[in-house]
């Protein structure tokens, strides 16, 4: 993706933003994200967005065949580090928070949330060997915690993320949009 490509992503991705129900409810993004709603081909739709896409409420769909443009920690403001580590997610989710004026703020599994804010749980694969995966669980403002597995997984309601297999929290972070 070259500059200008990622600066009109950048505007576009802050417009959906702007209009996408906040903080965000399970119900309506299943519909979004799955293509539950009739007017759109299921199998096309769900393949566009990720685990981050989803749990940041980006709208903006990204053809994941594309190899130098999809959905990570960081695409929007650091570019695709060559490995994934607790580090590299957590500055590339920050920072991309940075960039749309996204506050996080530490929190925790139990702490409730507000009605001006979402939590993330930001996951990283648990396995050995340096080829690790990244994952993100949001809980909606119903309490209820979701996630999108992958770009042609489905969205699916989750009873915790320390319950999530072969991953392993890092953090959990409440965002909340800056006024």
């Amino acid at each position: 993706m070259n500059k200008k490509e990622k600066i009109a992503l950048l505007e576009q991705i802050k417009k959906d933003l702007e209009k996408a129900i906040y903080p965000p409810t399970f119900e309506y993004d299943i519909n979004y994200y799955i293509g539950n709603d009739t007017t759109q081909n299921f199998f096309d739709f769900k393949s566009e967005f990720n685990c981050y896409a989803y749990a940041m409420q980006f709208k903006e769909k990204i053809d994941p065949s594309e190899k130098d443009i999809y959905y990570y920690p960081g695409f929007l403001s650091i570019g695709e580090p060559f490995i994934w580590t607790e580090n590299t997610i957590m500055d590339g989710f920050y920072k991309d928070c940075d960039i749309l004026g996204i506050e996080h703020i530490p929190s925790n599994l139990d702490e409730e949330i507000n009605t001006d804010s979402y939590k993330i749980a930001i996951m990283i694969e648990r396995k050995i060997g340096m080829l690790k995966d990244f994952h993100f669980i949001r809980q909606n403002k119903n309490g209820i915690w979701s996630e999108k597995r992958g770009y042609f997984g489905s969205v699916e309601k989750v009873s915790s993320p320390s319950k999530v297999e072969r991953y392993d929290i890092i953090d959990v972070v409440k965002v909340k949009r800056k006024i």
